[in-house]
């Protein structure tokens, strides 16, 4: 009859689908190790976008695999070896990250130099990550039996925390508390002003350019920043007051508070950010 033949067809197709899967899953195997070379090769030759391919192919086949074999009732020996058969996968997310990490802490300094394909190519595979996180997740949550090893990534959170290490590293460079009389704080406050005017000037013209719209990347800054001032006058602060220091010392830092509220304000006014202190 027509439904039976139809339901031929269909069981057909899913057949031929799977021997598809199949096939890709078996060729994904025999050039495992090999593909994984090449990724660290590519990684190394700082061709990112070829290489985060690579391994998102590896990461999807043994993803297919480990949703056929490793069901609870897998003996413990079964499990162990596909774990280690696909444990290169491990070193290579690793070192991706730290390839990333490494790019991302020099991100302003890329961008005056001109260099913004890099910036756009990493963006590009946190972005690829997330929302593979992302459909992952809903996965789970219909079936949280399924395994997904090193999932949630959440590459853009480790993104955001890199950069916010950058930017409280170059406030700690130029740190300094002094005792001895009040020049210190002029010499603090000018050497941050100077870093407030160029990097967000650079953030505001150039850098978020590279970023997707969603990552408010001048907002972050703007909000990096002024955590990172705020931190560093309310120390001097205490200093001022356990040294019982001068009237004029609090004037100092009074008057360049404002200063540098005055130069953050144009883009923390965008991202209606609070104020320094």
């Amino acid at each position: 009859s027509t439904q039976s033949t139809g339901k031929e067809i269909r069981d057909t197709r899913v057949v031929h689908k799977e021997h598809a899967l199949l096939h890709s899953y078996l060729q994904s195997i025999y050039n495992f190790k090999e593909d994984v070379r090449l990724a660290h090769d590519l990684l190394n030759d700082d061709d990112l976008l070829r290489a985060h391919e690579i391994l998102m192919k590896l990461e999807d086949c043994r993803d297919g695999i480990y949703k056929e074999v490793m069901s609870d009732d897998v003996d413990d020996e079964k499990r162990e070896k596909v774990e280690e058969f696909f444990s290169g996968l491990h070193k290579l997310n690793k070192d991706f990250t730290k390839k990333i990490h490494f790019f991302l802490t020099r991100s302003l300094n890329s961008i005056r130099s001109g260099n913004t394909s890099k910036m756009v190519s990493i963006l590009r595979i946190i972005e690829r990550e997330e929302k593979k996180d992302a459909l992952i997740e809903r996965e789970l949550s219909a079936n949280p039996n399924l395994s997904y090893p090193g999932r949630p990534k959440m590459w853009k959170d480790k993104a955001l925390s890199v950069l916010s290490e950058s930017i409280a590293s170059t406030f700690d460079s130029v740190w300094e508390l002094n005792q001895e009389d009040e020049s210190w704080i002029l010499r603090f406050a000018q050497k941050i002003k100077g870093i407030t005017e160029q990097d967000l000037r650079v953030v505001d013209q150039h850098l978020q350019q590279c970023f997707p719209p969603h990552w408010n990347i001048l907002e972050f800054f703007c909000a990096e920043y002024v955590g990172n001032i705020r931190l560093r006058f309310e120390e001097i602060i205490k200093q001022i007051q356990t040294t019982q220091g001068q009237a004029s010392s609090y004037t100092i830092v009074y008057n360049w508070t404002t200063v540098l509220n005055n130069i953050i304000k144009p883009y923390r006014e965008r991202g209606k950010h609070e104020g320094i202190l």
